[in-house]
């Protein structure tokens, strides 16, 4: 299997997991600088759900957003704890995930 199909899997997987997942209440409403939490989730969401439906990626997606997104992910990451960490270390995966198949 090409390694751009393998990605794909991955992702679908990543995906299936993700939406087994609760957001953590702890990061509801939650800021780090001017990243609100629950938009980022959102919008990479947006972005795996696109791709994933598509079966491939959706001519929509803008890398340079995702790679925007895997930025932000980052910032947040040094600031949570607890389960808003382990959530959004999962939401980080799943976002690199995407940009392997872009």
């Amino acid at each position: 299997m090409p390694d751009r199909d393998l990605a794909r899997v991955h992702l679908r997987e990543l995906w299936t997991e993700h939406l087994a997942s609760s957001f953590p209440p702890s990061a509801r409403g939650k800021e780090v600088g001017s990243i609100d939490l629950v938009l980022l989730d959102a919008d990479v969401a947006g972005y795996v759900d696109s791709a994933v439906r598509e079966g491939n990626t959706h001519p929509a997606i803008d890398p340079e957003a995702v790679a925007s997104l895997a930025v932000d992910l980052d910032v947040v990451l040094l600031t949570l704890t607890g389960d808003s960490a382990d959530y959004f270390q999962a939401v980080r995966r799943m976002c690199h995930a995407l940009r392997e198949v872009l």
